[in-house]
């Protein structure tokens, strides 16, 4: 290697924690990266999305993606928190977790969610929107179908039309 070149890291990293509406999404799976987007798995459609309804007065994030561990597989995680307050640590009200080659689990009130941005922009330009971020972490139970997993140093920025 020739003086001062240094090796590339292509293994994948967490997205930044930001509060642009980046669209990104992403935590440690067991020390694996979980990142929404293509999955390695053809025919599965990749998705981030967020509800937030002044009715119901939570928010609901659904992402899928790839943990790139070994194996890799692809994993959804739903999240769902009740009477989130910007600045506010709040417990997760529900939480899916489904690994698609072994199966889910559901787990209530537990883990760590602080919603860091919420934002409703309206410059009557174009449709309204909202970004919210955040971050997140939460332990998920053992069952017969797959073991424990310890969610760390989650964070979300999502822009979605209202």
């Amino acid at each position: 290697m020739a003086a001062g070149c240094q090796e590339q890291d292509d293994s994948p990293q967490l997205p930044p924690e930001t509060q642009t509406g980046a669209r990104t999404f992403g935590a440690l799976i067991d020390g694996d990266v979980f990142l929404r987007g293509p999955g390695f798995q053809a025919g599965w459609r990749t998705t981030l999305r967020a509800e937030r309804r002044p009715t119901h007065n939570h928010i609901r994030i659904t992402a899928i993606g790839t943990v790139f561990g070994e194996p890799q597989r692809l994993v959804t995680i739903e999240m769902i928190v009740e009477n989130p307050q910007v600045g506010v640590k709040t417990e997760i009200s529900e939480i899916r977790f489904r690994e698609h080659e072994r199966g889910s689990v559901r787990v209530e009130n537990t883990g760590e969610f602080l919603l860091t941005k919420f934002e409703i922009i309206d410059d009557n330009l174009s449709p309204m929107r909202v970004i919210l971020s955040g971050t997140f972490a939460f332990d998920t139970p053992s069952n017969n179908l797959f073991p424990s997993r310890r969610v760390t140093q989650g964070r979300f920025d999502i822009d979605r039309l209202l």
